[in-house]
């Protein structure tokens, strides 16, 4: 609680400081005659706090705290920077943080950034990764360097959760990566990514001799070497593209693992002094390929991918292995582009190696069109067959698990004005089908699903500040030895008033849902009712300045077989301040 005031104290003193202040800075006009801005200043800050109960047994989330963001971008003579800000009291020592600092500085070609970045180099080696560290790019002309490292894993001690001490380690990862390239990234191009991240082990507590129960292993440490070669080819006014990228990523498990010598490994000494292959190192590569050829009423996309098994970089979240995806996309635009149609088919298959007993294939058809009848009048189908089975080797393949899911769409909308009243009505319907079939002793056992689920929208703006709008669902599902059905209905208001300075807004909603399970003797039936209600007002205090008010509601009824009802009640405060 005392950071949170200590939070709420600052960002008020911001807020009052901002609103006294010139509520926004612009260019001043440029120098000469150049497009060098004098100076410019944008950017707005944000503080939201909350409170949270519940009548279950645990809470999904702490009971009371606060959320500070805060953005600035400005310039000087040509000179670019800002900051990033985000910091939340939901936060502990037992995962990842979820606080957030970033800066940067650019003077024309070069930009420099430091805190938490997120690169993304390659599909395959640095991508989706946040690091704190720092990342320097240097782009004059077609010319390319990037830079990039830091910590990308802070040492975590896990609690068991009733004192009794730690019960599972994760080691402080770092990483560093460069990239060297020659081209635009929307026109002929080529880059060379390298990437090293490794474990460091030197921070662990030492834990021997404290008899602390650890009821999870520790895994030994780990060390990463990538290398990823990447182009692009653009002909005919970007008519036609090829793009192709490969990933060879050298991967230790264990860095305690005996060295192998550079004859064994096959690895030139010149790498040694940065990464040293083990008994535990694996060598694998990750690619993908692709073409792609535009006109102006057609469109064909082609691609594939592989990854070999085993294949991992510490650049990556996750990625799943030994697959390989074949995909086809074509894309038709008719009667300037009041007809759209667009279709998919990939083919992905696992087993790469022939090293398991089965091999898993997955076919997967979808197809899309869209339709603008008139200028209110719009009409929506689609239509993907999913079909999975599984290779054991017999030449029938009838020992083998498979799967055929169906789904077919349609949604219409329609949209209108009545007088001054604008108005939007949509329609949706799919209706999903499932069969299994799993062998078995004595044969195949065969389960059928099927699903239908219908939802109706309406909604109404009036030039008075006041709309309205309403949702109903209905989903009916069966399969062999179950049902179930759900009832769903939304409604809603908003209404702006004090010269659109004060908007305000409530929603309430009911959904009835029954689900029954035929077991050879009795049914089995469960019933409930969930309530849910939000609302939500906005005031404008000033042209840059903002209160937010917004307050949920939940309660979960049980009205029929087993199961615990709860409730839920949430409020949120926020305020913001452009500049």
């Amino acid at each position: 609680m005392k950071i949170i005031a200590i939070i709420t104290s600052l960002v008020f003193a911001v807020l009052l400081f901002l609103s006294t202040a010139h509520s926004e800075v612009t260019a001043q006009g440029t120098l000469g005659d150049t497009d060098i801005e004098l100076y410019t200043l944008v950017g707005n800050i944000t503080f939201q706090s909350h409170a949270y109960t519940t009548t279950r047994d645990f809470d999904r989330r702490e009971p009371l705290g606060a959320l500070t963001t805060a953005n600035m971008e400005y310039s000087f003579l040509g000179f670019n920077s800002g900051l990033d800000l985000r910091y939340t009291t939901d936060d502990n020592k037992f995962r990842q943080t979820m606080n957030r600092i970033s800066f940067f500085g650019s003077w024309r070609w070069i930009r420099l950034s430091g805190g938490d970045v997120s690169p993304s180099y390659s599909q395959y080696s640095l991508r989706g990764m946040m690091v704190r560290g720092g990342e320097l790019s240097i782009t004059p002309g077609n010319f390319s360097l990037e830079l990039t490292g830091g910590r990308v894993n802070r040492l975590i001690l896990q609690g068991s959760g009733n004192g009794q001490g730690p019960r599972s380690f994760e080691y402080e990862r770092w990483l560093y990566a460069a990239t060297i390239g020659y081209g635009r990234q929307n026109s002929s191009n080529f880059r060379l990514t390298a990437l090293y991240g490794k474990d460091d082990t030197g921070v662990l507590p030492d834990t021997t001799g404290l008899n602390l129960p650890i009821t999870r292993p520790l895994a030994p440490p780990a060390e990463n070497l990538a290398i990823t070669p990447k182009f692009q080819l653009v002909l005919f006014d970007d008519t036609f593209r090829l793009g192709a990228e490969t990933t060879v990523s050298a991967y230790t498990r264990d860095t305690d693992s005996p060295v192998l010598s550079s004859e064994e490994s096959g690895v030139p000494s010149l790498l040694s002094n940065i990464f040293n292959p083990r008994n535990s190192t694996r060598l694998s590569f990750a690619g993908s390929a692709e073409t792609e050829f535009k006109t102006d009423p057609f469109d064909l996309l082609l691609s594939y991918e592989r990854i070999e098994p085993g294949f991992e970089s510490m650049g990556l979240r996750h990625i799943r292995d030994d697959q390989q995806v074949i995909t086809i996309r074509p894309r038709v635009r008719l009667l300037n582009r009041r007809i759209s149609l667009d279709a998919a088919y990939s083919m992905a298959q696992d087993n790469l190696l022939g090293s398991r007993i089965s091999t898993q294939v997955n076919n997967n058809l979808a197809m899309n069109s869209t339709f603008q009848l008139t200028e209110s009048v719009q009409l929506g189908a689609g239509y993907t067959r999913y079909t999975a089975f599984t290779e054991n080797g017999d030449q029938n393949n009838q020992n083998g698990h498979r799967q055929i899911s169906q789904v077919f769409q349609v949604f219409p909308g329609i949209s209108w004005m009545s007088g001054s009243i604008s108005h939007a009505f949509s329609i949706a319907g799919i209706y999903q089908t499932l069969e299994s079939r799993f062998p078995t002793l004595d044969g195949t056992m065969k389960n059928e699903s099927n699903t239908f689920t219908s939802t109706f929208s309406y909604s109404a703006a009036m030039p008075t500040g006041l709309s309205i709008n309403g949702n109903a669902n209905f989903v009916m599902g069966k399969t062999t030895d179950s049902k179930f059905t759900t009832y769903g209905f939304n409604t809603g208001i908003g209404y702006s008033f004090l010269n659109q300075k004060m908007n305000v807004g409530a929603n309430a909603g009911l959904s009835l849902n029954e689900f029954e399970r035929f077991n050879g003797f009795e049914d089995l039936v469960n019933r409930n009712m969930q309530l849910n209600g939000n609302a939500t007002a906005t005031y404008n205090i000033a042209s840059q300045t903002s209160i937010q008010l917004n307050l949920r509601l939940l309660n979960n009824n049980i009205m029929d077989g087993d199961g615990l009802g709860f409730s839920e009640m949430e409020g949120r405060l926020q305020l913001r301040q452009r500049f």
